[in-house]
């Protein structure tokens, strides 16, 4: 019986006639989103061009095409929250957080800052994750800088809250490119005071770099932020594109 629904379903003839009375309609629909589609590309070209994104353009359309997606479905505060969502979500892929604020600026919202967004959800007792990704993380040798998570910017150190108390479990950096002639050191600090939960990058090396350590407990609302060391070194550059800090709730 299946079997005959299924043969009677894929019938050519009856494609066919949804074909003939769809098509019309489809046409308009095609044509008025294909006029939003090309002012989200030059919308997301113009605000990746002047950061080097270029690359990126199809990530961050994604991105605004879900955020298109969502503002013809919601409002209000439950646009807010769908925003929110969308945004946490592409932000975890290490995308860079001004741009990503800019194109929801486009649609007339601005998600929360992360650490609030962090505060609405249900406690996670599994796997957290805290850091921040952009190409073009660049430190000379000679330097000890702090960056914020979920910040672009270099020399941050007031940190965003912790959202949930839990255990450090590992911390990752890639590096990009490295042209230091000695260790760089990479390391996790918390309400001011820097911790043992550290990566040591070694001259010239690029790549994932990670630590497995468990002896660091973040309590609720404590102040994280990271440190990046060159000071052994004399010479060269290193382009840190991510660092990551995964703990258990």
């Amino acid at each position: 019986m299946r079997a005959k629904m299924w043969d009677a379903k894929m019938d050519a003839n009856t494609y066919l006639r949804q074909l003939q009375a769809s098509k019309p309609i489809r046409i308009d629909m095609v044509a008025e989103y294909q006029a939003i589609h090309e002012q989200l590309i030059s919308l997301v070209k113009n605000i990746l061009a002047p950061k080097g994104l270029s690359h990126l353009t199809h990530e961050y359309m994604w991105y605004a095409e879900e955020l298109y997606k969502a503002s013809q479905t919601y409002s209000g505060q439950a646009l807010q929250n769908k925003v929110n969502t969308i945004y946490v979500k592409y932000l975890a892929k290490n995308l860079d957080n001004d741009a990503l604020i800019k194109i929801a600026n486009f649609f007339g919202v601005t998600p929360d800052p992360p650490e609030k967004i962090f505060k609405t959800l249900a406690p996670m007792p599994s796997k957290c994750i805290i850091g921040f990704g952009e190409s073009g993380f660049v430190i000379e040798a000679g330097r000890s800088v702090s960056h914020q998570p979920f910040s672009n910017s270099i020399g941050s150190s007031v940190g965003i809250p912790v959202p949930y108390a839990g255990t450090a479990r590992n911390l990752k950096v890639q590096v990009w490119t490295n042209s230091l002639d000695n260790d760089c050191e990479v390391s996790v600090a918390i309400n001011e005071e820097k911790t043992e939960l550290k990566v040591i990058i070694p001259p010239g090396e690029t790549g994932i770099f990670e630590n497995n350590y468990v002896g660091i407990v973040f309590n609720e609302n404590d102040r994280i932020y990271f440190i990046i060391d060159t000071t052994s070194a004399t010479s060269g550059s290193i382009d840190i594109a991510g660092v990551t800090v995964l703990y258990e709730g």
